[in-house]
Formats: C-alpha cells, sequence, structure tokens
C-alpha cells in the first residue's frame, strides 16, 4: 500500500485520497478528509510519525521492517537473487 502525507500531516493511502489527479497536475495531493470532508475510516487517521512510519527515498511512508537494512525497500526490490534459464526434460531447451 503506498502511503502520502497530506498538508494537513495526515498519511493516506494513494488509493483512498486524491492522489493521482493532483500528482499529475503537479499540485499537492489531498487525504480523503481534506478532499470530501470525511475520513474512510479503513484505518486510523494519524500523522506518519504518529504511526510510527518512515519517509522513503521516493517520497512514500513505510514501516520501518519495510526498510531494509542500508537504506532500500525490501518490498519494492525483492531479494536479490541470479535468474537461470528454464531446463527442458532433456536438459535442453
Amino acid at each position: 500500500m503506498s502511503l502520502f502525507k497530506c498538508g494537513c500531516g495526515a498519511v493516506e493511502n494513494t488509493a483512498l485520497g486524491d492522489y493521482w489527479g493532483p500528482v499529475m497536475d503537479r499540485k499537492p495531493p489531498r487525504c480523503s478528509k481534506c478532499f470530501t470532508g470525511k475520513w474512510h475510516d479503513m484505518f486510523p487517521r494519524q500523522t506518519p510519525e504518529e504511526s510510527g512510519l518512515i519517509e522513503g527515498r521516493d517520497g512514500f511512508w513505510y514501516k520501518p521492517e519495510e526498510i531494509a537494512p542500508g537504506g532500500s525497500m525490501s518490498h519494492v526490490t525483492g531479494p536479490k537473487q541470479p535468474l537461470s534459464p528454464p531446463e527442458s526434460e532433456n536438459g535442453r531447451e
């Protein structure tokens, strides 16, 4: 779930607030409360600090366990493992 910080200070989900339209128009995104006048109640309305979130290099907010050691976002990049081509039954493609 991609989270952003609204101008009012609340952390919001990009799918629940008014995010993509304003960002495409280079305007500040708004949480559901600022956009519609009512909070959606899918999760509590809190600041990122109250939620214990950390801002990522991409500007979104993450739980500390989602940030891998060294500052990379483990849930975005995933484990780095070499890819190998699939083997056919006789060992050839």
